[in-house]
């Protein structure tokens, strides 16, 4: 999946004869530059090297910060841990280890790549680990919003806590795995035009379109198609069950459900439909391309990426700082109760109240992307 992110604005790439991967020879006899290379992407290149460097500072930033927030409050103030608060945490912990890879793209981008092939690999394979585990633990955590709030599942806590732990392992595990191509193809080698050092996937150049397409495809997939489909219908649901609802923090969550949904689809729909794009260019299937399509196509890319890669900066906001005993953690951090908007003592008291009332909720839930008490 780092391939579909990086190689596209770097697309001096496809320029490179294709079967070098071999990275020892790389780095003792790197590939030379090509005398005369024209292409079409010379102007979108220099917009990348302007604006990528500054969206991947910005990403790092604020996604470190938010996402380290939660981990700290989580782990050190929430002694109680709900099913929703162990999703949470392996979330903010995909997120922040997606961050770090940033400052690596940054400086690739700006300049060239400088950190070698071992890091070339690692960068790459961290990059898509935690990229695809962050999507794919957005849909399991709607699932268990749709279990806990439509079908009011009245699990004991102890199994919902253990089911928890085994899907984010599956989910870790099956990033894993989805990541062991960037250990196999992810080389470091010398682009024609710049002669600068890039850190790209390099295929066989028997099936180096193949590899290419595949690999989107899957990406497509796996990363966006399905877990889009799985939120969609989850949160269609939750929906429609707190329409229903009268109580005005049921339809203040009711808010904040669509705006997960809208954020999921504004964050990595217009990057898939123009990676989506440029796969079929590559493969013909886009007629009238021209020199001109070409570079717009490079610069949509870079906006859209910068878009996408925003999501692990503001999505986690949506689960945790809205949430009310989020909040009242946060609080305890700053050593100022009263900075939450209700009293802890009258919003316990307030809980123990409500829990008198039938409402379709489990109350493990938690919720956290809402103001429903937990």
């Amino acid at each position: 999946m780092a391939e579909l992110m990086h190689s596209i604005s770097l697309d001096e790439a496809d320029l490179l004869p294709m079967g070098l991967n071999d990275t020892s020879e790389l780095e003792d006899n790197p590939p030379r530059p090509a005398a005369t290379a024209p292409t079409c992407l010379a102007p979108s290149q220099s917009f990348h090297r302007v604006f990528l460097p500054v969206v991947y500072g910005l990403v790092c930033l604020l996604g470190f910060a938010g996402n380290g927030l939660i981990l700290v409050i989580l782990t050190c103030f929430t002694k109680k841990r709900t099913s929703s608060d162990l999703y949470l945490m392996h979330l903010a912990a995909a997120d922040l280890l997606f961050v770090l890879t940033m400052p690596f793209w940054a400086v690739g981008s700006a300049t060239e790549w400088v950190f070698g092939n071992v890091l070339c690999c690692l960068v790459n394979f961290t990059f898509t680990v935690n990229l695809a585990s962050s999507i794919l633990l957005l849909a399991c955590i709607s699932i268990e919003r749709y279990l806990a709030i439509v079908r009011a599942t009245k699990t004991d806590k102890v199994r919902r806590k253990f089911a928890t732990k085994v899907t984010c392992g599956a989910v870790w595990a099956l990033s894993l795995l989805l990541a062991m191509p960037d250990l196999v193809f992810s080389h470091v080698y010398i682009a024609p035009l710049s002669g600068h050092q890039l850190c790209e996937h390099v295929y066989p150049e028997s099936a180096s379109e193949l590899w290419r397409t595949s690999l989107r495809a899957l990406h497509h997939v796996l990363a966006f198609a399905l877990p889009g489909i799985v939120i969609v219908f989850c949160y269609v649901m939750v929906i429609r069950t707190l329409s229903q609802l009268h109580n005005h923090e049921k339809r203040k969550a009711l808010k904040v459900v669509v705006a997960i949904v809208a954020a999921f689809f504004v964050c990595w729909l217009p990057y898939n439909v123009v990676t989506l794009l440029d796969t079929l260019m590559r493969l013909d299937a886009v007629v009238n391309s021209d020199c001109e399509m070409e570079q717009r196509l490079g610069v949509a890319v870079a906006v859209t990426e910068g878009v996408g890669f925003s999501h692990c900066c503001f999505i986690p906001v949506l689960y945790a700082f809205v949430g009310k005993k989020f909040k009242e953690n946060l609080a305890r951090l700053r050593g100022c109760k009263a900075c939450v908007g209700t009293p802890v003592a009258s919003y316990r008291e307030g809980k123990r109240q409500s829990s008198n009332r039938p409402h379709p909720i489990s109350s493990d839930s938690d919720f956290s992307t809402s103001t429903i008490p937990a």
